[in-house]
C-alpha cells in the first residue's frame, strides 16, 4: 500500500466514480481501476461497490476513507513544514468552528489571517463539536472551536471560556396573572361563537325599554310597521 494507491482510491470513493476521479487525477482510468484494485488485493477486503451508476464503499471502505484523508494530509503538511523551512510561513490551515460561530467570525477571521499570512491558505470546516474532534484526532483539522469536548490524550485542550446557564421560569403572581387573562379571553371567545349564557352577561348598547319588556330595537321597529300596516 502506497500513498498513490490511497490518493486514488480517496478520489475515487469522494466522487464516486471512477471516470470523474480519472479526469480530476489526469490518469487514465485503466490505470486507475487497477491501482484500486491492487489495493484491495492487498488488504484483502472489498472497498468499494462497483454498479452503473458509479460506485460506493463497503463498511471496509469507509473506515479506509476516514484514515485515508488524513494520511493525506498529514502528508501535506508535511511538504508544507519542509517547503517553509527559514521562509515566509506558507501551507495550508484547516479551522474547525460550530455553524454559529462560523458566521459570526468567518469574514473578520478570513481577512485577518489573509493580512497576517498572505502566503499560507485558511480553510474553514464547520461541524458539531463530536465530528470536528474525531477529525482532529484523525488529523483532518489543525485546530478547532469545541464546546464540552471529550478528553483525550491525543489532543491539547486549552480553555477558553466559561459561561453560567440559568433556567428561567414566570414567577407565582405573573403566572396567577396570565390565568386570569386567559380565562378572560376564553369567555370571550365562547361569546363570539354564539355561547349564550356569556352573551347574556356582555352589554347590549342596542336594546331599548318597551314598557315591562326590554325588547330589541330591531323588533320594536317591525312591530311599528306592523301596527302601521293597512
Amino acid at each position: 500500500m502506497d500513498l498513490k494507491q490511497i490518493e486514488y482510491f480517496v478520489r475515487v470513493a469522494e466522487m464516486g466514480s471512477f471516470t470523474r476521479a480519472a479526469g480530476v487525477l489526469g490518469v487514465a482510468q485503466p490505470a486507475l481501476s487497477r491501482q484500486v484494485r491492487l489495493l484491495e488485493v492487498e488488504l484483502r477486503q472489498n472497498l468499494l461497490l462497483r454498479n452503473g451508476r458509479g460506485v460506493t464503499t463497503t463498511d471496509a471502505g469507509r473506515i479506509l476513507l476516514e484514515h485515508g484523508r488524513g494520511i493525506l494530509h498529514q502528508v501535506e503538511r508535511a511538504r508544507e513544514d519542509l517547503g517553509r523551512a527559514g521562509a515566509t510561513p506558507a501551507g495550508r490551515v484547516a479551522v474547525g468552528l460550530p455553524p454559529t460561530i462560523a458566521k459570526m467570525m468567518a469574514v473578520e477571521l478570513t481577512r485577518d489571517f489573509r493580512r497576517r499570512l498572505p502566503d499560507a491558505a485558511l480553510s474553514l470546516i464547520e461541524g458539531l463539536s463530536i465530528s470536528m474532534e474525531e477529525r482532529l484526532v484523525a488529523g483532518r483539522l489543525d485546530i478547532a472551536l469545541l464546546y464540552n469536548p471529550v478528553p483525550s490524550p491525543e489532543l491539547v485542550f486549552v480553555p477558553l471560556r466559561e459561561e453560567e446557564l440559568l433556567l428561567i421560569s414566570a414567577s407565582r403572581a405573573a403566572s396567577a396573572q396570565a390565568g386570569g387573562l386567559a380565562d378572560r379571553a376564553g369567555r370571550c371567545r365562547r361569546a363570539a361563537a354564539g355561547d349564550t349564557q356569556p352573551a347574556q352577561r356582555l352589554p347590549d348598547a342596542g336594546r331599548v325599554d318597551d314598557g315591562r319588556h326590554r325588547l330589541p330595537a330591531r323588533h320594536r321597529a317591525g312591530n311599528r310597521r306592523r301596527r302601521g300596516d293597512p
